[in-house]
Formats: structure tokens, sequence, C-alpha cells
């Protein structure tokens, strides 16, 4: 039998998600997927405790207690007070990813690295070098991305998954952040965002849109991301929008429109990264350098 080091923590269980209109009154009903899984490949029995969690950030310590056809009946013996789940979110920077579609099944492996990391969302864009095969069905794709979000998020255990939007061009992705009051998926609070394309120009500071800061990867910059977080100088519950190239990075007029729109150009470093690595690690920096916990390294 294994057992954990001293001082260290127990590993945590795996857990599984249930839509939060199938949890009611202390109930839950996994969908017929979740306990397929269950009751197939982990062999789970009537009286054993899974965690279960809902996409909105809630978890719960669940018994299994019996089954309504080939769905899973669980009943709620636990689930962390509120002030454990705000003070959890309140960890992290809400990173919105917003990457060019490189080829093949690379986006596949930057979803599943972006939901392990903590990614809030992710936004699928087509940019001047962008290459898509004939046929690319963005539906199709669109509904195998969210699979693959899903069950990253549950690896990793993640108490919410990261949102997988529809596929949108450069010039919508650049106004995306700016055209609606954005709510934040761990909190009930609206926050309106406004903008103003001048702010940037001519002195050259980062561009703030209520509590959220704009961020585009380019080879030819100076400015280091870190050097970039620290004056933005973040707040609680911020949103950071990351822009991340295709094989080739963006277009020069591509840069140059992100400019005029508020956004801060900068390097991910002397090296030219794959477009998988750039946005792993661009995620990584902005994550840490807005950790309000404890860090390794200062």
């Amino acid at each position: 039998m294994l057992r954990c080091a001293k001082g260290l923590q127990k590993p945590v269980m795996p857990h599984f998600y249930c839509s939060p209109r199938n949890i009611k009154d202390k109930t839950v009903n996994l969908s017929e997927e979740e306990s397929r899984h269950l009751t197939k490949v982990l062999r789970k029995q009537i009286g054993d405790v899974i965690n279960v969690f809902d996409g909105l950030g809630n978890s719960y310590v669940v018994r299994i207690v019996g089954l309504d056809g080939s769905r899973i009946v669980g009943q709620i013996l636990d689930s962390p007070s509120s002030a454990d789940s705000e003070k959890t979110f309140r960890e992290r920077a809400c990173v919105h990813l917003y990457i060019s579609l490189p080829k093949g099944r690379k986006i596949e492996e930057i979803i599943d690295t972006s939901a392990q990391l903590g990614v809030c969302e992710l936004h699928p864009v087509i940019t001047k070098r962008t290459l898509l095969p004939c046929g690319f069905d963005t539906a199709k794709k669109l509904e195998r991305w969210r699979r693959i979000s899903l069950a990253s998020s549950k690896q990793s255990a993640r108490r919410d998954i990261m949102k997988i939007n529809p596929v949108i061009s450069f010039n919508d992705a650049l106004n995306s952040p700016h055209q609606r009051p954005d709510v934040h998926p761990h909190t009930n609070c609206q926050i309106l965002r406004v903008f103003a394309p001048k702010f940037l120009c001519p002195s050259h500071q980062i561009q703030t849109i209520g509590v959220g800061v704009n961020l585009i990867a380019y080879e030819g910059e100076e400015t280091t991301v870190r050097d970039a977080i620290k004056t933005a100088n973040l707040p609680d519950y911020s949103r950071v929008n990351l822009f991340v190239g295709p094989e080739g990075g963006f277009a020069p007029e591509e840069i140059e429109l992100a400019k005029n729109a508020g956004f801060l150009s900068v390097s991910l470093g002397k090296n030219i990264l794959r477009v998988e690595t750039a946005a792993a690690f661009f995620t990584s920096v902005i994550l840490y350098e807005t950790m309000k916990t404890p860090k390794l390294f200062s």
C-alpha cells in the first residue's frame, strides 16, 4: 500500500463532471458517459466516495448510493465553503488565450496544456498566416475541442472548465475584449470594460481595460512579459488577454493593428518558439507573475 511522505499532501482524488442542472437537493445524477467510466473502468461500487465538480467553480464530496438506469446517483457529503472557493480563484488571473490556429492537431495539445495550466477561456483565431485544410469543419472541431477541454480540466482537478469559444477572425478578436461587459467565471461580479485606444499612444504604456490588460506576442519586441505585467500591477480578478500567432508569427500589419487598438506587444525571449511552446510559456509566465500566493522565486 502506498503511503504519503511525512509533510506532503495526500494525492488529489480524481473528480468527475456533473452538469449543474443535475445537482439538486444534495443529490447528483452523473451522465451516462461519466457513469460508464466509473463503473466499467474504475470499478466503482455503491458506497464508494468520489469528487464531483459542476464546472462553475464548485466541488463536492459524493457517495455513490445507487443507479438510475445507466446513470450513477450520488449523495453530497460535503462541499467547500464559498470563502474557500473565492480564495482559490483569487490566486490566479483570468487568462483569455487568443491562439492562431496552427497546422495539424497542435491546437489539441494547446487546449490540453492550457486547461491544465488554468486558462479561463481559449479563442481560436484565423490570422493572415493561418493555414487551414480544405473542408475544415469548425462546428465538428469545436465539439471535439470542448471534449478535450473537459477531459483536461477533470485530469487537472479544476473546479471549472476552460471554455472553448467559436473560431473568429483576427480583427474580430482584437475587438472582442472591448465590446461587452465581462463576467468572471468564478464570481457573480460583472466587470464593465471601457475601450480607449489612444491610452497607449504615444506614451507606450500598457492599455488596461476595466481591470484587464491586453498583450500580444511579437518576436521583434524588446519589452518582456514580466516587465509588462509588473507595469500593469494587475489587481484581483483581473483579466489578461494573450494573443499568440501562427507558424511564422503575426504579420507586421497585424501587430500594427493590435498596437493601434491599445495592445502592448511583448517578447517571449530570444529563441523562436513553436506555437504550442509559445502558448504554454506565455500563459505560465502570466499566471506565475499574477499569483497571490508565495512564490519560489522573485
